[in-house]
């Protein structure tokens, strides 16, 4: 290991995590930033890509559900789209040890992108801003502990990025946790398809509000407007925010440097425990080794990976895993539990066809701290899409399609439920190497009882939704997303947390972490606007040291 690099700032995983800090310290003018991402490039937004597996997938538009063939949660595309797969840069669920009661391997395959860009070139752009209590459950409801911020402390950065990951929504709707700033898009508007959900709601007095999502209603930054193609995953003309176009936008600036195909393994410290001076790197085109020295080092791998590059750089100064001194590093991984159901409406397919591939209306209305303890949800209405065109490639005659829309509407809740932190629930190192040559992972999960409690409450309220519908439920299933929280949990103290308010790893100077693995809390709402606005204050906070 002869070659070393040199930065002033070198942060670790190409995502909106790393993407939202490099931004903010190149529009202060710092310089000399190196970004390193363990994968490579994946071809985004070509219309020739999106052809070839949309003509392979003779399937890809519908799913089995209890014997509801509906739409695809958020878009008729696989969860892994065919180009992330091509592209190698997923993890192999055979690179995953999992322990509990879910199989666990699934959501950090599905969950993870190792690629430029990160895990937001595949996911449904669904962002929604935590509410106040989500950030003192401790407080509230004696369940878990506070976060060491406050949600007044992070508004402002939730305006910057919302604008940064171009969020169109509705800012009058109810719901909305406080905010001073509007949405930078204006919302889609509710479909046909959600009229009789939306007169359910009504009449039981529950709000609804409008989707947040990253997909473009109006033309911005250079990216057209929304075309309603039905293939959210792979938008073949990039009119959904995905992150490898704010890395487009950081190589546009002065003083940026990506180096992609090389991934970290340790970061070491030869002469000191307080201070990181090189991380081991492996150029994974080459098998090249070499050091990167750097001023300041962010690690920015995620909920899963970030934990385990801490376990792995052990050392002297660090004997069980950098930050680890009282076993909390990979500890209390959380996630949100998804009650999903489904059901078969009153209405016809012919009267109410989908006239989008993405849900637009949702509600928080059992997301407030009145529901906090009993289980807090965040629950969003999918109705079917109707997709003709596939249909006819199939070679489907008039008559079996005519007979396809005079079948009842099928529609989906996804909710998302609030699991409080558990400290067994671990990541860890498992033996052995995995397709980027970094060690395989270790899952120990359980969803928890209380947590399964509060599914009960939740199904309870989906019903009775479904019932002042006229619609009947098919199936109920209690799953858990991909959304990996808490391993390298937030707080004041090293006694009950791996990093400080300001994200930097307790006992080291120059060492900070951005994911959602620093969430001491997971709320209801999805993470990715969270990491996206703490990015954006760790990225000042940065600057400001530096200066």
């Amino acid at each position: 290991m002869t070659r070393v690099r040199h930065a002033n700032v070198c942060i670790i995983g190409s995502g909106i995590a790393g993407g939202t800090v490099a931004l903010e310290l190149l529009n202060a003018g710092v310089s000399d930033v190196l970004m390193i991402e363990a994968g490579g490039p994946i071809s985004m937004d070509d219309k020739r890509t999106w052809l070839d597996h949309a003509l392979s997938h003779s399937d890809y538009p519908f799913k089995e559900n209890g014997g509801v063939v509906m739409a695809s949660a958020t878009a008729p595309w696989p969860p892994t789209t065919p180009v992330t797969q091509n592209a190698r840069c997923h993890v192999r669920p055979e690179d995953v040890v999992s322990v509990g009661e879910f199989p666990y391997e699934r959501h950090v395959s599905l969950g993870q992108v190792r690629g430029r860009g990160g895990s937001t070139t595949n996911f449904g752009g669904w962002l929604y801003r935590m509410k106040p209590e989500d950030l003192r459950l401790a407080s509230s409801v004696g369940q878990g502990v506070d976060w060491p911020i406050s949600y007044d402390d992070l508004e402002p950065f939730y305006g910057l990025a919302e604008q940064t990951f171009q969020v169109a929504g509705n800012q009058t709707d109810d719901g909305h946790p406080p905010r001073s700033s509007a949405f930078p898009l204006p919302d889609f508007g509710y479909q046909a398809a959600d009229s009789l959900f939306l007169q359910a709601m009504k009449d039981l007095n529950f709000s609804v509000q409008h989707h947040c999502i990253c997909r473009n209603s109006l033309p911005i930054n250079g990216r057209p407007q929304c075309q309603t193609v039905g293939t959210c995953f792979y938008c073949p003309i990039g009119a959904k925010f995905t992150g490898d176009q704010l890395i487009d936008r950081l190589e546009q600036k002065k003083g940026f440097l990506l180096l992609d195909h090389v991934a970290a393994r340790r970061i070491h410290f030869p002469s000191r425990q307080d201070r990181a001076e090189w991380i081991e790197v492996i150029d994974r085109t080459t098998g090249e080794e070499f050091k990167i020295e750097a001023n300041y080092f962010v690690i920015c791998c995620g909920g899963i990976e970030s934990p385990k590059l801490l376990l792995a750089s052990a050392c002297n100064y660090w004997p069980d895993g950098v930050g680890n001194k009282l076993d909390l590093v990979g500890g209390f991984l959380t996630n949100h539990a998804v009650c999903y159901l489904s059901g078969l409406s009153p209405a016809k397919r012919r009267d109410l066809a989908a006239d989008l591939g993405f849900p637009t209306a949702a509600s928080r209305h059992f997301d407030t701290t009145a529901f906090q303890r009993d289980g807090k949800f965040l629950f969003t209405h999918i109705p079917t899409t109707f997709d003709l065109s596939w249909m006819m490639s199939q070679g489907m005659r008039r008559e079996a399609i005519n007979a396809a829309m005079d079948e009842p509407l099928a529609f989906a809740f996804d909710a998302y439920l609030e699991q409080p932190p558990l400290r067994e629930n671990r990541v860890s190192l498992a033996p052995g190497t995995d397709l980027f040559g970094l060690p395989k992972t270790r899952v120990s999960y359980e969803l928890g009882q209380l947590a399964k409690q509060q599914a009960k409450f939740v199904f309870e309220k989906l019903e009775q939704i479904v019932n002042t519908m006229g619609a009947a439920t098919v199936k109920k299933e209690l799953s858990i997303a991909s959304h990996h929280m808490g391993t390298c949990r937030m707080g004041e103290t090293p006694e009950n947390s791996v990093v400080d308010a300001n994200l930097r790893v307790h006992g080291v100077s120059n060492l900070f972490l951005n994911s959602s693995a620093v969430f001491p809390t997971g709320g209801a709402a999805n993470p990715t606007l969270t990491i996206g606005a703490l990015g954006h204050r760790l990225g000042k906070h940065l600057v400001e040291e530096i200066r």
